[in-house]
């Protein structure tokens, strides 16, 4: 299995995972054969990379996902419509988002060494829509791994969904800038915290925990951060889980005003941030938390040969030779093995 750009996608390799539309239909199911037509018409809908895999013997490894693409869709529809009501200054239905969030952490709580290991084939809607679901699913993954009781992670995962609620009174000039800010538009960026904790204290069917997860998850170890320059002691555990995951995905993403990075280079920025910036053991559980190879990573091995992820577990991770006597070939990759990988080229 191989991400590619739909430029890089040649007619008769076949589709690797389900395509679906934003209100979670199927478009294309796995297995299909892509035509010039069919990828035509998927440029057309804005996609621009899908997981594909070169013929139908389909010998893919089965990949235990987070959370389902099922889910995923309607999380980020929950997310966008809800953060379009507070915009238009109309009643939030938090009691949605709760249910949302007790969904999410049930498929996660639900299956043993869940891992945030796959690249998004579209963000069918705005960055901070589907950036705040990966966030809710990479929070919730690190707060299990840390030992969070059911109902904290609940409360965790529904600050997550909701951390960036102060963005959307933000003027979208300043969100979409490709260059730096000035100092007074910093100013007002800096204000989305705040902006978003007031808009959510007022429900009491909000967790007022949640709602600080908005406010503080910018703050920094150090006392660096904004609104407040808060300092270790004074910052929640959820505003630090959410802070780590906010900054890992931001990183891998890609912005006007900023390209993204490898996942396994933004890994090493967080550690390298840690315990200046960031919590060192939330930094830590991050690292279990999500793949350094995402599945569909093309790596250099140490032995020099080129291989693809196909599949990424906590402890091992599955590549699949590219080309030689070798090609078509398995290898699992633990801590253990002589073969490691080298570097991602792609």
């Amino acid at each position: 299995m191989k991400f590619l750009s739909l430029d890089a996608i040649k007619s008769g390799m076949y589709l690797a995972r389900d395509v679906f539309s934003a209100d979670g239909k199927v478009l294309l199911a796995r297995g299909t054969r892509l035509t010039k037509a069919y990828l035509r018409r998927l440029k057309d809908f804005d996609y621009t990379h899908l997981y594909v895999y070169d013929n139908n013997e389909n010998k893919e490894l089965e990949i235990a996902e987070p959370i389902s693409e099922k889910t995923r869709i309607q999380a980020v529809k929950v997310v966008k419509d809800n953060l379009t009501k507070a915009l238009a200054w109309q009643e939030m239905n938090i009691r949605q988002v709760n249910r949302l969030a007790e969904v999410i952490v049930d498929e996660i709580c639900g299956k043993n060494d869940v891992i945030f290991n796959m690249m998004e084939i579209k963000a069918h809607d705005d960055y901070t829509f589907s950036h705040s679901v990966n966030i809710c699913i990479i929070s919730t993954i690190i707060g299990k791994l840390l030992g969070l009781s059911y109902t904290r992670l609940k409360k965790l995962a529904v600050g997550a969904l909701l951390h960036d609620l102060g963005k959307i009174y933000i003027e979208k000039e300043i969100l979409a800038k490709d260059g730096n800010l000035t100092p007074e538009e910093t100013k007002q960026m800096q204000q989305h915290p705040r902006l978003g904790f007031d808009r959510l204290r007022i429900y009491p069917d909000l967790s007022i925990l949640s709602a600080h997860v908005a406010y503080q998850h910018h703050e920094r170890e150090d006392g660096s951060g904004y609104p407040r320059s808060l300092c270790s002691k004074e910052i929640h555990p959820f505003a630090k889980i959410v802070a780590v995951a906010d900054s890992y995905d931001a990183m891998i993403s890609n912005r006007p005003y900023k390209k993204p990075v490898f996942s396994h280079i933004a890994l090493a920025d967080v550690k390298a941030n840690s315990p200046l910036k960031y919590d060192q053991k939330v930094a830590t559980a991050l690292s279990w938390a999500v793949a350094p190879y995402p599945i569909g990573s093309v790596v250099l091995l140490t032995n020099k040969e080129k291989a693809v992820v196909v599949n990424a577990k906590r402890k091992k991770t599955v590549v699949q030779i590219m080309s030689g006597k070798k090609k078509g070939d398995f290898l699992e990759i633990t801590q253990d093995t002589e073969v490691q990988i080298e570097d991602r080229l792609a």
